[in-house]
């Protein structure tokens, strides 16, 4: 069994569980009471109105959508790290993860921040219906027009928001804990990722 990927696979998928947990609660808490108005933090479920429901689980859904694209760029700097370190060590995981926390604080800031403004630009574009009043209402068809809105709005961000979640690696960084050159790879066009490229060290 090869220890360093059995180390990335076994981060990736901590981190991912636990931040996923931490996003549904943030949305929860701070999503639902802003944008849809709700009396208290339960008021969906117990007025049993299906259509705040479909509208509340699609914030969450995109938001979750929107924040895994901190995930693999943190698992790929500490791969890098790994490799061109021949070794790993608690700096080395302590460094991936403090990288990690920024990608996640800018890609939940980022994805309430385009959730709550791509709801506002539609419902400033429909003057004559108050769209969160209708899913108060129980209106259905509200709930899956916003719905559908946001989340192909997501599905369109989602690639470009994972591109500057990479930009935001600093190799220079990565050189002072590793010690060795670092050199940056071009997008792959396949994934469209920026994934580094450990040069080779002449000894």
């Amino acid at each position: 069994m090869n220890w360093n990927n059995f180390i990335l696979a076994s981060y990736e998928l901590i981190l991912s569980i636990t931040f996923s947990l931490v996003t549904v609660f943030l949305v929860r808490k701070w999503l639902s009471v802003k944008l849809l108005r709700e009396k208290d933090e339960n008021h969906t479920e117990r007025t049993g109105n299906l259509a705040l429901a479909i509208f509340a689980g699609t914030l969450i859904l995109c938001t979750l959508l929107l924040v895994h694209s901190s995930f693999l760029p943190a698992v790929d700097t500490l791969n890098v790290v790994i490799q061109s370190a021949d070794g790993f060590t608690l700096d080395i995981l302590f460094t991936s993860f403090i990288y990690f926390l920024l990608f996640f604080a800018v890609s939940v800031s980022f994805s309430m921040g385009l959730i709550f403004l791509t709801t506002k630009v539609y419902t400033y574009a429909t003057t004559e219906i108050d769209e969160m009043k209708e899913l108060d209402n129980k209106n259905t068809a509200v709930a899956v027009i916003l719905s559908i809105v946001i989340l192909g709005t997501t599905i369109t961000v989602q690639p470009a928001l994972k591109r500057f979640i990479f930009s935001l690696v600093s190799y220079e960084q990565v050189e002072k804990i590793t010690r060795r050159p670092l050199v940056p790879q071009k997008i792959q066009e396949t994934k469209g990722q920026v994934v580094p490229k450990i040069s080779k060290s002449k000894d």
